[in-house]
């Protein structure tokens, strides 16, 4: 992998290293230190790939053919919507619960007036 090609991409994009660095949630001492140190987890590279819209074939310079670079890009919109659909069964679970709550409350209130 070529690590200088990240301040290249940062460059080109009219990208600071600091404001990469933010958008990949890490310091820029740590950006750097992966730069210098040539060593980064699969992913980092995907966020900073991501960040500098760019395939992480990139990094290598292999040229992705077409389809494989529509492939990833289908890839990444479907990983989207079902980070997205979690949040909206969490977001359901939630609500279900709170309602389940209120009417257990309803529900024993009703039983103990009766039992009176």
């Amino acid at each position: 992998m070529d690590f200088k090609k990240i301040k290249e991409a940062a460059r080109e994009k009219k990208m600071s290293i600091t404001k990469l660095a933010s958008l990949i949630g890490i310091t820029p001492t740590g950006l750097h230190n992966l730069i210098r140190n040539q060593n980064c987890s699969v992913i980092t590279l995907e966020k900073i790939s991501s960040a500098l819209e760019v395939s992480p074939l990139f990094w290598w310079n292999i040229e992705a053919d077409q389809e494989t670079s529509q492939r990833l890009e289908y890839c990444r919109r479907e990983l989207e919507l079902l980070k997205e659909m979690i949040k909206d069964k969490d977001h359901m679970i939630s609500i279900l619960e709170k309602n389940n709550q209120r009417y257990g409350e309803k529900y024993g209130e009703r039983v103990k007036k009766k039992e009176k």
